[in-house]
């Protein structure tokens, strides 16, 4: 015996109402279905064009960032701190006009250089000369000061600031 299998079909199954739907959806919204598709390709081709400009760019930034040499950080001018009104001033013997005499090594010296801006490279020149002449060598703050044409009290004041700084493990802020 064959089983019975039931099939529903519809009014709108058949052949001649199936072409005239299809041409309907033709002539009314196949058209609006066409203009919604290249809307959306030239939206998305924007939208990549626009993203590999932006990458184009970034990547220009990087490159000139890249070539620009950095510059030395200038530090602030030194300003020699004000003794408290109660404190007695201790002279010493040491010479006090470091751009008539000449040094001790027969040259005359350059002209001083006082209040001016202290460089990375100037830091770093006072780190050397400190290790040169270490704690206890006669005219240790004298020779630094020579060498690197400044006053004896910015010298000293500046070494003692970077040895603070250090010692902290940053800066002061």
């Amino acid at each position: 015996m064959v089983p019975y299998v039931s099939f529903l079909y519809s009014l709108w199954d058949i052949a001649p109402i199936q072409i005239v739907r299809f041409c309907k959806y033709m002539v009314v919204q196949f058209p609006f279905d066409v203009i919604q598709l290249v809307r959306q390709y030239h939206e998305e081709k924007s939208a990549k064009e626009e993203e590999v400009r932006l990458a184009a760019e970034e990547a220009e930034r990087e490159k000139l960032e890249a070539e620009e040499p950095k510059k030395p950080r200038k530090r602030k001018t030194f300003a020699v701190p004000e003794k408290p009104e109660g404190e007695v001033e201790v002279v010493s013997n040491w010479k006090t006009d470091q751009t008539q005499q000449p040094d001790s090594r027969g040259t005359s010296s350059k002209p001083v250089v006082a209040g001016g801006l202290w460089t990375d490279d100037d830091i770093g020149e006072l780190a050397k000369l400190c290790q040169k002449f270490p704690g206890g060598t006669p005219g240790r703050w004298e020779n630094i000061a020579s060498v690197l044409n400044r006053p004896v009290a910015e010298v000293t004041f500046m070494a003692k600031t970077v040895s603070e700084e250090t010692s902290w493990g940053g800066t002061k802020g």
